[in-house]
């Protein structure tokens, strides 16, 4: 997973949340600078979803759209000032 920060502010905390097989997990990330982009990787079993949530300097919390994901994809998440875009590869 790619995660690029285009919303012109610092993304203070983010966070991913996978679930996978019945399970949950969580991964925190550093903040991310505006104009940064940082990749990521993780084990999904199958199949599963994720929801990606950054808070931007400014207190603002923006939430991603519950994703679909298969091992073997590869996705690209924008954060913006108006919310979180997602583009998925197979």
């Amino acid at each position: 997973m790619q995660i690029s920060n285009q919303s012109g502010q610092t993304i203070s905390k983010l966070k991913l949340q996978v679930q996978t097989a019945g399970v949950q997990h969580e991964i925190f990330f550093q903040p991310l600078e505006n104009k940064k982009i940082i990749e990521t990787q993780f084990f999904i079993q199958g199949e599963g979803g994720y929801q990606l949530e950054a808070t931007l300097a400014n207190g603002q919390t923006l939430s991603g759209d519950n994703g679909y994901i298969e091992s073997g994809y590869t996705v690209k998440e924008v954060v913006r000032s108006n919310g979180i875009t997602s583009t998925a590869s197979y």
